[in-house]
């Protein structure tokens, strides 16, 4: 009778420490954000997005090839926003997945402008030629003009 007692008294104990325990099944949902596309410059992979939760900014790169999964200015995205990484995240206005890299994370709206137009500038596919090429010739365009006709085998 004794060790019927002690071997209850052990399972009721251990169904209610182990019933107490129980998985964090939402563990993603700490680094899950909402956020905002404010601006873009079209031809670039680049956006500014803002936070939902504390209102900052982020310049992220789009890193989809098909240049209609690129988000549009007042587009909303869901998903992991960590600066330094790609992650899939949901647009949700346009209900289809995309993949982005959040280039860095800004305070103010003023420095996110700065930041676009400095990867833009840097690294956009949006740039002004610096060469005219003749099939297998290359001449720079500041000695295009003073060239005259240019014989082309």
């Amino acid at each position: 009778m004794k060790r019927l007692l002690n071997f209850s008294l052990i399972a009721i104990l251990a169904v209610v420490v182990l019933a107490s325990c129980s998985k964090n099944r939402d563990y993603y949902q700490n680094d899950y954000e909402t956020a905002s596309v404010v601006d873009y410059e079209n031809g670039t992979p680049y956006s500014i997005i803002q936070y939902h939760a504390d209102n900052t900014y982020a310049i992220i790169e789009s890193r989809d090839t098909n240049t209609q999964l690129w988000p549009d200015r007042g587009e909303i995205l869901e998903g992991v926003f960590i600066e330094g990484r790609q992650s899939r995240v949901y647009n949700r206005t346009g209900g289809f997945n995309a993949n982005i890299y959040v280039v860095e994370n800004i305070t103010s709206r003023d420095e996110a402008y700065d930041a676009l137009y400095y990867y833009n500038d840097n690294y956009g596919f949006v740039r002004t030629i610096d060469k005219i090429s003749f099939k297998n010739r290359t001449i720079p365009k500041s000695q295009a003009g003073q060239a005259g006709r240019v014989n082309i085998k």
